[in-house]
Order: structure tokens, then sequence, then C-alpha cells
């Protein structure tokens, strides 16, 4: 059975959203026959619970402009979103204006004011409306992560730095909430670690993984079990597995350093095989490791609900479908009212096909958790693409932002999703959201790059079928590869000190698009010198050799340069396997076949005939 691990393989974890369910109200015969103007329409519940278009609700309940009931916050603000999706921006800020004027507002409704701003492109006026609020609502932790995404957005990230440490604070006087001067309830181990998670997320947000590693061990010490913690873990290893691998690594050295000289800190080897094991399990390239730290580990942790999904997920990945669907039945069966049991067991059925199935166990993690994120922002979405119900995937994206407005690796899956629907300008807003609210990600600036390389093809494509072609379009293509450029350029900057070869080989191939032969065989080079064994990297290596000019080499490289050619193109055709992509496989295929069949004449050639460079040689970013 052919499973879409490719495509899914990191969304295991918990790459997450969560999906807005309208609770339904039980109202009695006698709640029903009640006069329809007394409908409370200060709750959400009250105003969802009519499936009719706003305009029907008024008309069905009679509902004048000056009552008391329209003037309610949660009615403004939807009669708001109602006039932002028909591009009435002076309608939208109209009942957002009246919905804030509301004598009392849940917070809820103040965080969906500030959102729905936000959504819309008033990016300022929800920083002015958010900062307000956050005076009212001093203690919402919803609110506050909201306004850590606007403030960062909005370039005021000295603003977004003091939230984050306020909720430190409060973490470390094991405060419930925010504000230790309203608030003095003690948290239980479990809400510690889930707080202590949540920072962690919020230091790995603005660049500090190091300090997100070491909080995500404290909360760890409180539950190990804290399904957060492995969420946060996951989505580190979604934006740069090796880089998160290498930072865990060295933490563990210097861990073990400290307790050898006595400092007060305790090496604990199962917490990092447990989080090893986690993000080997996001890979079929690693299941094996992943099964392996799991059978050491199952004895001393045989009630871990989160070692089990591990188990379950990475056994599927590994190709061993029936025994994971056994794992899963046992998980499911054993663990009925925990909503990441069911999220699983949805991201399982998805894996092997059964949408409906997924569907189904989507929706019960959503009536165990309604805001749990991890539903939202890429498995719903997901589903309903396979099930070809696309209308809705725009309102989970948004509710996934909602949920948890910091997840930045879920708004870089929102960016792919559409990058690879071909909608590439709303695949651009959703990474310049990513960028914005994350300036140290290097990945998403990739991304950023590979979507204006799409744009420069598709339209180089439209140009080479039409006959009237501008000069404005052949700028743009120009433009597109440039922008492309200068993207990827920032992600070398970012990840100077511990380079990445995609990177460079991106860029090689950049620069020859701009005709820089020069440039592109020094990034070709680099990217080589990086990671001698990437196929990808091999692939262009060798076909830069063949086919680029003598001018371009230095003195001693010519001679040889269509045997290494040659030989780079035969190492990544060996090195291909089950992991890659067939369109990578295909590329790599035909260029061995090209590069032999010219390596064969160039052999057997005369001393001065001319032989004509090879055509159809392809490129890989």
């Amino acid at each position: 059975m052919k499973m879409k691990f490719k495509e899914m393989k990191m969304a295991i974890l918990g790459i997450g959203a969560a999906l807005c369910i309208t609770i339904p109200l039980a109202m009695s015969n006698s709640d029903k026959s009640k006069d329809n103007n007394s409908m409370n329409l200060n709750t959400a519940e009250g105003i969802l619970l009519q499936k009719e278009s706003i305009d029907k609700i008024i008309d069905q309940k009679n509902i004048k402009e000056n009552t008391k009931d329209f003037l309610s916050p949660i009615w403004n603000l939807e009669m708001g979103k109602v006039a932002y999706e028909n591009n009435d921006k002076d309608g939208g800020n109209k009942y957002l204006t009246k919905a804030l004027e509301g004598e009392y507002i849940e917070s809820e409704v103040a965080n969906e004011i500030v959102l729905t701003y936000f959504f819309n492109g008033e990016y300022y006026r929800s920083l002015e409306v958010g900062e307000k609020l956050l005076d009212r609502y001093e203690d919402d932790i919803q609110l506050h992560k909201t306004m850590i995404m606007v403030y960062l957005y909005n370039g005021v990230n000295e603003k977004a730095i003091d939230l984050i440490n306020k909720l430190g604070i409060s973490v470390k006087y094991n405060l419930s909430l925010l504000n230790p001067v309203r608030e003095y309830k003690t948290l239980s181990p479990t809400e510690k670690s889930q707080k202590l998670a949540e920072l962690a997320e919020m230091y790995y947000l603005i660049g500090k993984e190091e300090k997100a590693i070491v909080t995500l061990e404290q909360a760890w010490k409180y539950d190990y079990d804290n399904y957060k913690v492995y969420d946060v873990l996951s989505r580190m290893a979604t934006d740069n597995r090796e880089n998160t691998l290498k930072n865990i690594s060295r933490r563990q050295v210097d861990v073990q350093t400290e307790q050898e000289n006595n400092k007060g800190l305790v090496y604990n080897e199962n917490m990092y095989k447990m989080w090893l094991a986690k993000i080997y399990s996001l890979s079929s390239k690693s299941s094996e490791d992943a099964i392996y730290l799991i059978s050491k580990l199952e004895e001393k942790y045989e009630d871990s609900i989160n070692l089990k999904r591990i188990k379950a997920t990475t056994l599927l990945l590994n190709g061993e479908t029936e025994k994971a669907m056994e794992e899963l039945d046992k998980l499911v069966k054993g663990n009925e009212n925990d909503f990441t049991t069911h999220y699983t067991a949805s991201i399982m059925h998805y894996l092997t096909g059964n949408y409906d199935k997924a569907l189904d166990e989507a929706e019960k993690t959503l009536e165990l958790n309604k805001d749990y994120e991890d539903v939202y922002g890429v498995l719903l979405p997901k589903i309903y693409t396979e099930l070809g119900q696309v209308e809705d995937v725009e309102k989970y994206f948004k509710k996934s932002i909602e949920k948890n407005p910091i997840s930045v690796s879920n708004i870089i899956f929102m960016g792919s999703y559409y990058d690879k629907s071909g909608e590439n300008e709303k695949a651009l807003y959703y990474y310049d959201l990513a960028k914005a609210i994350s300036p140290e990600n290097f990945e998403v600036r990739y991304k950023i790059a590979s979507t204006y390389i799409s744009m420069a093809e598709k339209l180089s494509y439209d140009i080479y079928n039409k006959d009237d072609v501008t000069d404005r379009e052949r700028e743009m293509v120009t433009e597109y590869y440039s922008s492309a450029l200068k993207s990827v350029y920032k992600s070398i900057e970012l990840t100077e000190d511990e380079p990445i070869a995609k990177y460079y080989r991106m860029a090689s191939i950049l620069h020859m698009k701009l005709g820089d032969s020069e440039k592109a065989y020094k990034y070709i080079k680099q990217a080589y010198y990086l990671d001698e064994d990437d196929i990808l990297t091999l692939n262009n290596a060798g076909v830069f050799h063949i086919l680029m000019n003598d001018d371009t080499f230095e003195e001693d490289e010519n001679d040889d340069r269509i045997q290494k050619g040659v030989y780079n193109l035969m190492k990544a055709y060996k090195g291909i396997n089950d992991d890659y992509d067939e369109e990578v496989i295909e590329v790599i295929t035909k260029n061995y076949k090209i590069g032999e069949e010219f390596a064969e004449k160039f052999k057997n050639a005369d001393d001065n005939e001319v032989i004509e460079l090879p055509k159809g040689f392809q490129l890989l970013y």
C-alpha cells in the first residue's frame, strides 16, 4: 500500500491547528418557547447556533439595530467579519469598533477582534486595539500569544519579548496566570509542565532554541508524558531537524559535564532518548532508530501515552502497517478519553488513505479538546482536500492561528499548502507572516525563495507559449529570480555558523539563471563541500562539470572535468532510494543516462573531433 509519507511525515508530530466547532446549546422545550428577542447574543454559541447567514438571523429574530442584544460585542464581531468577507473594510471597522464599545467583552471575543483586524491587513490597528485590551485582560494567555505575534509582525520586538519574560516570571513563581498580584492559585505539576512547554515554544519563536530546550527539560521533569513537550520538539524539528538534533546533543554534553562538576544538574538519559525517538519518528529515513529507542524505553514508561503514539506512527512509517494498526487499536481502546490518541488515529488513517475514518477521528479529537490547534492547520485541510472539499481550508488555517498564533511551523505549512496548489500569492502571504514573527527562521526564507522560483518558471512557461511577449514580462522573470536569490542569501547568512548545503545549491542554480556561471560554480562547490553524499547536489555538480565553459574552472580542474561530471552523476544515481520523490528519481536517472552516453562518445572520439555537448540535463533545487 502506497502511503502519503512524504507529504505528512513531519505532520505526524503535532504540527498543528484546531477546528472551530460550534458547541450546540442544550435547549429544553420551555427554552425554545421563549421570546426570540431574548436570544443571548453575548456568547459565541448564541450567534453561531444558527446556521443561516447573519441577514437571515436578523430577519427571523426580528432584531432591530437599536436593541440591546444587537449591540452585543459578539454580534458586532460577527457582523464585522461578514463585512470584511464582502470587502467592506469601512463596514468591518465600524462593527468591530461597536464591539469594542460593549460594557462586557469576553476575553475570547477580545482576542478575535484583534485577530480579525490582523487577518484583514489592518496590522497597526490590531496593535492599537490589542494593547488597550491587554490592560483589561492582563491574565489571558491567548490574548498574550496573539499580541506576541502582532508585536513581532509590526517590528515591536521588545514588547513581544517583555510579554514572554512576563510569562516566564509567572511560571517561575508557580502562578496559574500571568498577573502575580491578582492570582495566587498554584499550578499542579501537569499545569506547570504545560506552561513551561508553552514558554519554551515562545523562546524558540524569538530564536533562543537552546533556552527553549532547557525549558522543555523542566517541563518534562514535571510531567514526562505532557503532549505539549513533544509537540514543541516536533515543531522545532519540522523547521530544522539537524539543527534541533545538534542542540539537543550539545545540551546532553553540557548536562553531563555539569553533573560531573557537581553543579546540581542530574543527567537523565531516558528523557533525551524519548525526545530523539519522537524526532526520529517523523521520517521514514530514521524510523529504525526510533523503533530501537522505543524498545529501550517501553518497560520503564509502559504507561506513557506519548510513547505508545510514537510507536504506532513509527511502525507505520517503517512499512509495518499491520503491526502499526494493532498498536493503534490497543492505544485507542485503552485511552478513549485522551484527545491526542484520537489525533494520532486520525493521522494514521489519513496516511493509509482512509479519509472518512480520519475525519471521524479528527472530530473526536475536537470533541475532547476544541482548542487543540494541531487539528486545524494541517490535518483537517489535508483530509478535506483529499475528500474534494477545499472551500473551508482558509477558515481552518485562520482558526489554527487563532488557537496558537506563535506556531510558526503551522503558518509555514499553510504557505506550503498554497504553494503546492499553485496559489503563490497566498503562499507568500503566510510565508511573510512567518518571516515577520520569526525573523531568525532561515527555513522560511528558503521557502519564500522556492515560491519566487515557481512564479518565475510559471511566467517563463507562459512566455514560451505565446507570441506577443512584452519586455515587462521578461523583466518580471528576472525580478522573481532575483527576489529568490535575495531570500536564499538570507538563509545562508542566518546559517553562517552551521551552513546548510541546500541553500548553496539553490543559490548556485539562481546565479546560473541570472547569467553568472562563475558564481553558480562557486556555490555548487560549497554545497558539495558541505554534503558530498547529497544526491541532488551531486546531480547538479555533475551537470555543471560537463556543461560549463572552460573559463569557469581552474586549470587543473579542466583536465578531468568530464570524468568528474560523469562520476558525480553516477554517484547520485547509486544514492537513489525510496525516500526520494519520483520526480527527483526520474531526473537523476535521466541525467545519469545522458552523462554515460556522452562519456562514451567523449572516450571514443578522435583527437580533433568536435563533440556536441549533450542536451536534456536538468538541475534540482
